[in-house]
């Protein structure tokens, strides 16, 4: 406003410096500056209206901004009490859901412990009344917290109502634990009579546990009993004792079937189940697989080389497959591993001699090849020789050092009718005689101490030339 008020002297001075300006022409101008004189007087009586006009107007309107500034102080104060009344209602209710989740996580432990407790189940069904009873306080506690809410909440109408009908959830949800607390409670109560058949399942279960025990006791005494009994065996028998009575005629010595040998998976040891020795067949779960082909031909071409296979020992390895040739007539024997699974099969098998057709006396010598396999490794091939002494009834047997794959290895057996079996520098060995007047020998060698074993197989020297 003093700014405005400046202006106006200012304008006037400048119109008041004109007319003396004017007049300092040399001529009387004297009327002319009264009618001047006038006219500015009148201007500034003019402009001292306005002037006042415009503080008037100034004076209104920062009254309106006081009245407006105080309106929305107050409804900002109002805000702000809504604010605080929602939050304490929204307190109330997080309070509410906190007190119902620890009843439910409380009632639920509770079950829990009690349902692990076969013996103190009485006692777990008087904590299960407790905490129904518990429950019970809580819902009466929940109906005076929502009574004490919708008092509280009726200075907001929406948020009371919101809140309550929160609430009648909460506390409808409360009377749906209490039922199911009595449902869990009557639940409890069948699982004692459960429990307490079970105890009586497990006592039963405990007379047979005995039963067994006394079976296992009866089956070690009959094991010592047998024990015993090889103890008391004369040298001659305790050299017959065979790695498994299931292969090459067990005990007896006498192989009769039209196929004897053995067939080997990791430790499991039995007869062969082919009824070709040209064909392996093994066990998978309740099924059979035959394997055809195990015998390969002596002298074939290699398609890639042009030259004859290299089946030194009479034997051919196909990575760690190894199977014998058509130098055996009466004899196969090798490892096969199935590429799919991995599974490895010692296997050797023949048609045994007739018994009346084994020599009675004089040594011969038998030479041809071994398949050895250790620790589920790498299976390797090996030179061997055996001599037969129909003397003494003893075949020696000696396995030829491959490099450091296979061992230099001596065992033998004592020669019981057309098979041998026995264990010499702690290898044991079972095996036979096989096709016309036992040109071939074949058998099983296992190592205890290295868990080693292997399968060979050999060729009477006059029969081979």
């Amino acid at each position: 406003m003093n700014k405005f008020k400046l202006s106006l002297i200012a304008l006037s001075c400048s119109v008041f410096l004109a007319a003396c300006s004017s007049s300092s022409g040399g001529t009387d101008n004297s009327e002319q500056l009264r009618q001047t004189e006038t006219t500015l007087t009148k201007k500034l009586v003019e402009l001292n209206q306005q002037v006042k006009d415009a503080q008037q107007q100034a004076q209104n309107n920062q009254s309106s901004y006081n009245t407006a500034k105080a309106q929305v102080d107050k409804a900002q104060a109002e805000v702000t009490t809504l604010t605080a009344q929602l939050a304490n209602i929204t307190k109330e209710l997080a309070e509410l859901k906190t007190k119902q989740a620890q009843a439910i996580l409380e009632q639920k432990t509770s079950q829990l412990e009690n349902a692990k407790q076969n013996e103190a189940n009485q006692n777990s069904l008087k904590n299960l009344e407790s905490q129904a009873q518990k429950t019970t306080e809580e819902l009466a506690k929940a109906k005076q917290d929502l009574d004490k809410a919708q008092k509280e909440a009726e200075s907001n109408k929406a948020e009371s109502s919101k809140l309550s009908a929160e609430l009648q959830q909460k506390l409808k949800e409360l009377d749906d634990q209490a039922k199911k607390a009595a449902e869990e409670l009557a639940k409890a109560q069948q699982g004692l009579s459960k429990a307490q058949q079970d105890v009586e399942l497990a006592n039963k279960a405990t007379e047979a546990l005995k039963e067994q025990e006394a079976k296992a006791e009866a089956e070690r005494k009959a094991a010592e009993e047998r024990l015993k009994q090889l103890e008391n065996l004369s040298a001659d028998e305790k050299a017959r004792i065979p790695v498994s009575d299931q292969i090459f005629g067990g005990r007896t010595g006498v192989m009769t079937d039209l196929i004897s040998g053995a067939v080997i998976e990791n430790s499991t040891i039995g007869r062969p189940l082919s009824h070709d020795i040209s064909e392996l067949a093994v066990v998978n779960g309740n099924t059979i697989i035959r394997i055809p082909s195990i015998i390969k031909t002596a002298g074939e071409i290699d398609p890639w080389t042009y030259e004859e296979y290299e089946d030194p020992y009479n034997l051919r390895k196909n990575r760690q497959t190894i199977q014998s040739n058509s130098n055996l007539k009466s004899t196969a024997f090798g490892v096969h591993v199935d590429d799919y699974t991995g599974k490895q099969y010692l296997y050797v098998q023949g048609n045994p001699t007739d018994v009346k057709q084994i020599p009675m006396s004089g040594k011969v010598e038998y030479v041809g090849g071994a398949v050895y396999l250790k620790d589920s490794f790498n299976n390797e091939r090996s030179g061997m020789k055996a001599t037969a002494d129909f003397d003494t009834k003893t075949v020696a047997i000696k396995i030829d050092q491959n490099r450091n794959a296979v061992p230099e290895m001596n065992f033998g057996g004592k020669i019981t009718g057309n098979s041998f079996a026995g264990e010499v520098n702690g290898v044991k060995t079972q095996g036979g005689f096989f096709g016309e007047n036992a040109k071939e020998l074949s058998g099983v060698f296992t190592n205890d101490a290295d868990k080693s074993r292997g399968v060979f197989g050999a060729i009477k020297q006059e029969a081979a030339q």
